[in-house]
């Protein structure tokens, strides 16, 4: 990105920070209420950078939510764990920083991590 003009590098940046921050679990149902709103009503403006940062967002949801889709029981596994680990790995900061521990990521909390991510397929996938 060093090449690139500062204008564009700014608006590359930008880009990139609000797609992976927008891939954060609370944000899903913003990203879709907006995307439901924006639907029908000349959507996507390519001119308008937070049109191309939504459809950008939610393709890099998608993309990360079709994990569950895939055949081997293996690779399904091993996603399923590591879906937890991550949750657990941000509840154990808030919990370093005397934040409350957001649902479901206190690993010292018992819970039925089957539903749980039955609801998160459900709901968000």
């Amino acid at each position: 990105m060093g090449n690139l003009p500062w204008d564009m590098y700014k608006t590359t940046r930008k880009t990139i920070i609000e797609i992976v921050l927008n891939t954060e679990i609370s944000r899903h149902f913003y990203l879709m209420s907006k995307l439901k709103t924006k639907l029908g009503n000349n959507f996507p403006d390519i001119l308008n950078l937070d049109d191309r940062i939504l459809v950008l967002s939610i393709c890099q949801r998608v993309s990360d939510s079709m994990k569950i889709a895939r055949d081997s029981r293996l690779i399904f596994k091993k996603w399923y764990e590591q879906f937890f680990e991550e949750f657990y790995k941000q509840g154990d900061m808030e919990k370093q920083l005397d934040l409350p521990i957001s649902k479901f990521m206190d690993r010292d909390q018992q819970m039925n991590k089957e539903k749980v991510y039955l609801n998160y397929i459900l709901v968000v996938c």
